[in-house]
């Protein structure tokens, strides 16, 4: 993505026992095994910590807009213990 590319993510938590979020860092270790307490969000709006489990009611969905206003390579990762070293994680490019 081009520097200053505004960004909304919409993210729909459809595991039907466990809790999931999304934290866009510059910071953190995809093998920590408490990411939460690690990964710093690179942007302003670039985190939802905590997307509960569904319902019978519906799933629990959330969304998360930043921009992102700095170039380099920064991972995604979801915050919640474990689940980063389980493979929950990607790269996002940041191209200047």
């Amino acid at each position: 993505m081009p520097v200053s590319a505004r960004t909304t993510i919409e993210l729909v938590n459809a595991d039907p026992d466990t809790a999931h979020g999304l934290v866009v860092t510059d910071n953190a270790n995809a093998t920590s095994a408490m990411p939460m307490m690690t990964a710093t969000p690179a942007f302003g709006g670039a985190a939802l910590w905590f997307l509960g489990n569904p319902t019978t009611t519906g799933m629990h969905v959330g969304t998360i807009t930043f921009t992102a206003s700095t170039a380099g390579t920064y991972q995604y990762l979801c915050p919640l213990p474990g689940h980063t070293a389980k493979g929950m994680h990607g790269i996002l490019d940041v191209e200047g």
